[in-house]
C-alpha cells in the first residue's frame, strides 16, 4: 500500500545490523508502495535478499517481509516461532505479498485503586502468530502524562500488554494476557497495576567496589510464598537495570524469593543455583546462571534495608583455532554454558562466534575447566576442548566432524513417511533430559541442552534433515567429541532417551532403527 512506509536491511547469512541512529550511507532507502501497491527496492546487490519492515499505520500492522532470502515459505506445522513473511522470486517476476491489518490496542495504566495515572510508564504490547504456546514479538512505548496508551503491535492472533510502573513507585508491572482483538473492547482497556515491597540496593564489582551500571536484576518469587498476585510479573520480564550509580530499585512480594544480577558484560563469572532451589527451596533442576544471586524475604508492610550485592569479576583466556593443516578457521561457532544472557537464566542453547582465528572466553574462575565446543559448518570441522585459566592461550585444532545415521520406525515397524523432520539434542552439561519432568521430581539436576539444529539449522544444508521414502536420515556436521542423544516419548508425555553417543572424528554412528508414534 502506498500509505505504508517499508525500511529496508541488508541481511547476511547470520550477520546483520539496523535501525541506527544514524543511517550510513550506502544503506538502502527508505521506500514506498505506488498507487497500485507496487514496491520496488533499488540498489540490492546482486546475490542479495532483502528484509522489510512495515511501519504500522492506521491502516496496517507492523510486520516484516523478508524477500529472496532463499528461507522456505512453509515452515513445519509444528513451528512455533514467529515470523516474518517470506516471499522468493524468480527474475523479472513481480511477487505478492498480502499484508495484515492494524489491530489497535488503548487504554490507561493507574496505580492501583487510587486513580492516579501511571505517567510516562514503559508499556509494551506482544504478538503471536499462534493461538496457543509459541514465540511473540514486541513493540516498546510509553504512557502519556495521563497514563494512556495506544498500542498499534505486530502482526498477530494473540496479544499480551505489558505494563510497567515509573521506577521506584513500589508497584508491580503487569500483564494482559492472551488477549484477542475486538474492535470496541480493545480499546478501553484499564490496567491497575498492584502495590508492593521495594527492594533496593546497590551492584558493585567485589575487587574494586566499583557501581556497575546496566546491570539487569530481575525477581522470582519461591512457589510457596503466600503473597503472590495472580497476573503480577515476574522474572525476566520485569527486570530492572541499575543506573550510573550502581543503584537499582525493583517491586516484590513479601516472603521468600531470589534475585538475580547480571552484569552488562560477560567478565564477570556466573554463579550457579538449582532451579528447584530458586522455586521450591530444594535441590535439583535445571542449572541456573547469574553473576550474583541474592535470597529475600520481606515482611509485609515493612521497608527493606539497602542491599549491597557484589559480582566476582572473572578471567579471560584468548586463543587460536586452527584446522589439521594449521591453517586459522574463518569463522566458527563457539558453544558453551557461558554464553547466558538475563532474559534467560537457564541454558538456550546461544553461540558465540570466531573470527579469523582467534577466539576469547570471558568470565573464567581460576582453576576451573570449561567445556567448550568449536564448530565451522562450512568446512565441517569441529573440536571440543576444556578451556581453563591453567592455559591463558590455548591452540584448538578442528578436525573433520562425525555424522549419524538413523532409520525411523512406527510402532508397527513400517518405515516413517519421507519428508518428517526429527532431530538430535546435543548435550552441553551432563545430566538428565531438560524436559524430563518426573526426575525434576525427583531432584535430580537437568543437562544444559538444546537442539542440534539451532548450531547448525541453515547453514550449508545442515541441520534441516528430512526422513527419506526408507524413513533414513544422516544428521551431519556432528562435533567431535561432543554427546548427543535422541528423546522419545511415550503416551502420557514420558520422556526416554532412546539414543546416546559420543561423535567420533571422520566417523558415522549408526543410531539403527528408533521407534516414532506419529500421534506425538
Amino acid at each position: 500500500s502506498k500509505t505504508s512506509p517499508m525500511y529496508s536491511m541488508r541481511a547476511e547469512d547470520r550477520l546483520g545490523s539496523y535501525r541506527f541512529k544514524t543511517l550510513p550511507k550506502a544503506w538502502l532507502p527508505t521506500v514506498k508502495s505506488d498507487d497500485d501497491g507496487l514496491l520496488s527496492v533499488p540498489n540490492v546487490p546482486a546475490g542479495f535478499g532483502v528484509y522489510l519492515e512495515v511501519s504500522g499505520t492506521e491502516e496496517f500492522a507492523r510486520q516484516g517481509l523478508s524477500l529472496n532470502s532463499g528461507k522456505l515459505e512453509m515452515w513445519f506445522e509444528s513451528g512455533g516461532t514467529y515470523r516474518a513473511a517470506i516471499k522468493n522470486m524468480k527474475p523479472g517476476e513481480i511477487g505478492t505479498v498480502t499484508l495484515a491489518p492494524a489491530r489497535i490496542f488503548e487504554g490507561v495504566v493507574l496505580l492501583g485503586d487510587s486513580g492516579k495515572p501511571a505517567a510516562n510508564a514503559d508499556i509494551s504490547i506482544w504478538a503471536s502468530e499462534q493461538e496457543v504456546g509459541g514465540s511473540m514479538i514486541s513493540i516498546f512505548r510509553k504512557t502519556d502524562a495521563k497514563g494512556r496508551f495506544r498500542l498499534n503491535p505486530y502482526a498477530g492472533v494473540r496479544y499480551g500488554i505489558l505494563a510497567h510502573p515509573p521506577q521506584g513507585s513500589g508497584y508491580h508491572p503487569k500483564e494482559l494476557n492472551d488477549l484477542r482483538w475486538d474492535e470496541k473492547e480493545s480499546k478501553k482497556i484499564v490496567i491497575k497495576l498492584e502495590q508492593g515491597v521495594l527492594a533496593h540496593g546497590t551492584v558493585v564489582d567485589a575487587e574494586t567496589g566499583k557501581p556497575l551500571q546496566n546491570a539487569a536484576v530481575q525477581y522470582i518469587p519461591q512457589n510457596d510464598n503466600k503473597n503472590i498476585i495472580k497476573g503480577i510479573v515476574t522474572g525476566w520480564q520485569g527486570i530492572q537495570k541499575t543506573d550510573a550509580a550502581g543503584k537499582f530499585a525493583i517491586t516484590i512480594f513479601p516472603g521468600p524469593g531470589t534475585l538475580l544480577v547480571h552484569a552488562d558484560d560477560r567478565s564477570y563469572i556466573l554463579q550457579q543455583m538449582d532451579s528447584r532451589e530458586i522455586y521450591a527451596g530444594k535441590s535439583g533442576g535445571a542449572r541456573y546462571y547469574a553473576h550474583a544471586f541474592q535470597k529475600v524475604n520481606p515482611k509485609l508492610n515493612e521497608p527493606m534495608q539497602a542491599m549491597k550485592i557484589k559480582l566476582q569479576p572473572g578471567v579471560t583466556v584468548r586463543g587460536k583455532i586452527v584446522d589439521e593443516a594449521g591453517k586459522p578457521i574463518e569463522h566458527a561457532l563457539m558453544i558453551s554454558r557461558l554464553k547466558i544472557t538475563s532474559g534467560s537464566p537457564d541454558y538456550r542453547g546461544f553461540a558465540d562466534e570466531a573470527f579469523n582465528g582467534t577466539f576469547k572466553i570471558d568470565g573464567l574462575r581460576e582453576g576451573v575447566g570449561y567445556p567448550v565446543y568449536f564448530v565451522d559448518t562450512k568446512n565441517r570441522i569441529g573440536a571440543s576442548a576444556i578451556i581453563s585459566t591453567k592455559n591463558p592461550s590455548p591452540t584448538i585444532v578442528l578436525k573433520p566432524c562425525g555424522s549419524a545415521k538413523v532409520q525411523f520406525v512406527d510402532s508397527k515397524g513400517k518405515p516413517l513417511p519421507k519428508g518428517k523432520s526429527l532431530g538430535l539434542n546435543m548435550v552441553i552439561t551432563p545430566g538428565k533430559y531438560r524436559h524430563d519432568f518426573k526426575a525434576l521430581q525427583r531432584g535430580e539436576t537437568l543437562a544444559d541442552e538444546d537442539f542440534y539444529g539451532n548450531f547448525t539449522e541453515g547453514i550449508n544444508g545442515i541441520g534441516l534433515n528430512k526422513t527419506d521414502k526408507n524413513g533414513k536420515m544422516t544428521f551431519r556436521a556432528l562435533i567431535p567429541g561432543a554427546t548427543y542423544r535422541y528423546i522419545s516419548f511415550d503416551d502420557d508425555g514420558v520422556s526416554t532417551i532412546t539414543k546416546e553417543f559420543v561423535a567420533q572424528s571422520g566417523e558415522e554412528f549408526d543410531m539403527g532403527k528408533i521407534v516414532v508414534d506419529l500421534g506425538d
